[in-house]
């Protein structure tokens, strides 16, 4: 069985991030929420935050808006958001969230 599953990112401009994952942290409306592979089906809120994506290769950050997180029959985590930016490290992330603002 692999530990990873499948985040996609999704903005109204189109994907912006999809690609096999071992966890992700998101900004829930209610709280950090954390996904690890085979995570309980959801849907829940989402806030203006950082997203953490930790993958085999090392971790990355993206700078998202509000939106939709959506786990999946335990292999995919969708995140449908009305903007989202890559970025190299946290700082990085910081800067672009607080541009957006």
């Amino acid at each position: 069985m692999s530990s990873t599953f499948i985040l996609s990112v999704i903005t109204p401009d189109g994907a912006i991030f999809e690609e096999p994952v071992i966890a992700v942290s998101v900004p829930g409306q209610e709280g950090s929420l954390g996904v690890l592979n085979r995570h309980a089906p959801m849907v829940a809120k989402l806030k203006d935050g950082l997203v953490k994506v930790r993958r085999e290769e090392g971790e990355a950050y993206l700078a998202i808006g509000s939106g939709i997180l959506e786990v999946d029959h335990h292999t995919k985590c969708l995140l449908l958001v009305d903007y989202a930016y890559l970025a190299g490290n946290k700082e990085e992330a910081m800067a672009r969230l607080q541009h957006s603002r």
